[in-house]
């Protein structure tokens, strides 16, 4: 869905849906589901829609500021791997593990891992 303007609408979400969060010793996993029309698809790519990395690293940045209070933005992205696409519609995991002032981080549909990597504050 688009605006007259070209730009992405601007009632899109951004993020994923977080239908659940469960305590991990050094984190948080949350069972996160992806909303129908989700504003980082459009029109990337129209013939197979994949979600950018750079789209999975804000939800990462944000979702490690809500359950680890982080205020500033992270200084560096280490070790980031992209190895599945994520998919338009269903349900995603994703694990948080804390470590000082880094975050480590899986995207994962179902078994398989989608991007993983570390972030640091």
């Amino acid at each position: 869905m688009r605006a007259e303007s070209g730009a992405p609408s601007p009632t899109a979400p951004r993020l994923p849906q977080l239908n659940a969060s469960e305590p991990l010793p050094d984190g948080a996993r949350l069972h996160l589901a992806i909303p129908p029309g989700l504003v980082w698809f459009e029109g990337h790519f129209p013939s197979r829609p994949v979600l950018p990395g750079v789209a999975q690293i804000a939800w990462v940045v944000y979702y490690a500021r809500e359950h680890f209070g982080f205020t500033r933005d992270p200084s560096r992205i280490e070790r980031v791997k992209f190895l599945g696409a994520v998919p338009l519609e269903g349900t995603l995991l994703l694990e948080l593990h804390r470590d000082e002032d880094r975050v480590r981080w899986e995207l994962l549909a179902g078994n398989t891992v989608l991007s993983r990597g570390r972030l640091g504050f």
